[in-house]
């Protein structure tokens, strides 16, 4: 029933952390885990409330998945007019049949 409302693909990047040294330090790098389904929109004014008015401009979504779709927070969703959105939150359990993710817009960030 929700297949014809995903009206996007976005591929998805995840980020891996790992140690650079005996100094405590560590690297982040984004491996690409691979293309989703889903449906994006624009957060309503009660939704970025409650995402905390942050005082400055954000650009703040809510994304539509598949139950059993892999997201976690972190995850980098890039469209395909290149735009890259930040998984905020993953509202669980959503509804039976979706799963809500909370996304902000990131402004000149690079996914390598």
């Amino acid at each position: 029933m929700i297949d014809q409302l995903l009206n996007e693909t976005v591929s998805v990047s995840r980020a891996t952390i790992g140690a650079t040294g005996t100094q405590g330090g560590f690297s982040q790098t984004f491996q690409d885990k691979g293309s989703i389904r889903c449906r994006i929109r624009p957060a309503s004014v009660n939704e970025r409330f409650l995402a905390g008015g942050r005082g400055e401009a954000v650009h703040l979504f809510v994304g539509y998945v598949k139950p059993k779709t892999s997201v976690v927070r972190g995850d980098v969703w890039a469209r395909s007019d290149g735009t890259s959105l930040a998984v905020l939150f993953v509202r669980d359990p959503s509804r039976a049949h979706h799963r809500e993710v909370d996304l902000e817009q990131m402004e000149g960030a690079e996914v390598v």
